[in-house]
C-alpha cells in the first residue's frame, strides 16, 4: 500500500478482469474472470472532499497524438494508453514509489464525454484513493485478522486477492513494466 499521495503526472497502472475493445469504438470484448487484463495512464487532476481532502484521482483517455485529451496533461501514446472499462471496477490501481509498485487507488468509474460511449477516446477514468483511508484500513485489517497463526478468516484472503491481481504486473530490473496486455487499446495509427 502506499504511504503516501500519489504526485499530479503520475503513471499508474490499472488492473481488472473487465471488458476489452479500442478507444475509436469502446468495449467490445466482454469481460472476463479468468482473463486479467492491465494498462497504463497519467494521473491529470484531483477530487476532493468538502474539507479539501484529496480523495480521487482522475484520467483522461487520449486519443491519437493527445487528441481528445479533456482533462490536458501527458499522454503516454496511443499505443499505450489506456482507461478501465465495465467490470474493472474495484480493481487496483497502482504507482511506482521508492523503486516499487504500490497500491494507490481502487478503480470506480468512467466518465463519458464526448462520443456517448463509455471507455471511447475522450472519457475520464476515476478512483479511489486509499492513502486518505489508510489508517482506517490498517485498523480494519488488523480487527478482521485471525487470532491463531492460521491462514483462515478474512484478512489473509483479502490479501491473498490483492496478491492475485499484482501477480499480473511483471517488472524489469529497471521497474519498467513488460508482458502486459492492455485492457483498451488505442487504434494503431497509419
Amino acid at each position: 500500500l502506499s504511504s503516501r499521495h500519489p504526485s499530479l503526472g503520475a503513471e499508474i497502472v490499472l488492473v481488472g478482469y473487465g471488458a476489452s475493445g479500442d478507444g475509436a469504438v469502446g468495449p467490445n470484448v466482454s469481460s472476463s474472470s479468468t482473463r486479467k487484463r492491465v494498462g497504463r495512464n497519467v494521473i491529470d487532476r484531483f477530487g476532493q472532499t468538502s474539507a479539501g481532502r484529496s480523495a480521487l484521482l482522475f484520467y483522461d483517455f487520449d486519443g491519437p497524438r493527445g487528441s481528445a485529451n479533456p482533462l490536458g496533461g501527458p499522454t503516454l501514446g496511443n499505443d499505450v494508453e489506456t482507461i478501465v472499462a465495465s467490470g474493472d471496477s474495484g480493481g487496483p490501481c497502482f504507482v511506482f514509489e521508492h523503486g516499487q509498485w504500490k497500491l494507490t487507488a481502487v478503480s470506480t468509474f468512467v466518465i463519458t464525454t464526448t462520443s456517448g460511449r463509455a471507455s471511447t477516446f475522450g472519457s475520464i477514468g476515476g478512483a479511489v484513493l486509499l492513502q486518505p483511508h489508510r489508517e482506517w484500513l490498517a485498523v480494519s485489517m488488523r480487527a478482521l485478522a485471525p487470532q491463531s497463526n492460521s491462514r483462515s478468516g478474512y484478512a489473509p484472503r483479502f490479501l491473498r486477492y490483492l496478491q492475485s491481481w499484482w501477480s499480473a504486473v511483471r517488472l524489469n530490473p529497471d521497474g519498467a513494466l513488460r508482458n502486459l496486455s492492455y485492457t483498451l487499446r488505442s487504434m494503431p495509427t497509419a
